[in-house]
């Protein structure tokens, strides 16, 4: 009887210790199953904020060139409107300066027309002048003669 007790009480151990060792292996699996799941939703939402920023930079950036490429379009549109002012200020005096000196010209050719009339009319009045002295002249001798 105390060697079949003794077989019990030694079979109910070596249960015992069977149990706690299945309950070790099956308590680490399932530690080891969370840790690994934690591990995995920890680089999850690491690699998520990653991409969250990385579009962050990259839109600012894309919004950053925009506003440079609109500036270099501003600019671009005020110097050619600059030079089509220019150019146009520049065909305006072309035009002014032009009626300036053809109305000089037409000034300076009158009054050089008008000086060749009153020369003119001068020595035609010289001549006509000369020619009645020397009428007077003849007309006094024949009466002289007479």
């Amino acid at each position: 009887k105390a060697a079949a007790d003794k077989k019990g009480a030694d079979d109910k151990a070596a249960a015992d210790k069977k149990a706690a060792a299945d309950k070790a292996v099956a308590d680490k699996a399932v530690a080891d199953k969370k840790a690994a799941g934690d591990k995995a939703a920890a680089e999850q939402k690491a690699a998520a904020d990653k991409a969250a920023s990385d579009k962050k930079v990259a839109d600012e950036k894309a919004a950053s060139e925009k506003k440079a490429a609109d500036k270099a379009a501003a600019d671009k549109k005020g110097a050619d409107d600059k030079a089509a002012a220019d150019k146009k200020a520049a065909a305006d005096k072309a035009v002014a300066d032009k009626a300036v000196a053809d109305k000089k010209a037409a000034g300076d050719k009158a009054a050089a027309e008008q000086k060749a009339a009153a020369d003119k009319a001068a020595s035609d009045k010289k001549v006509a002048d000369e020619k009645a002295a020397s009428e007077k002249k003849a007309a006094d001798k024949a009466a002289a003669d007479k």
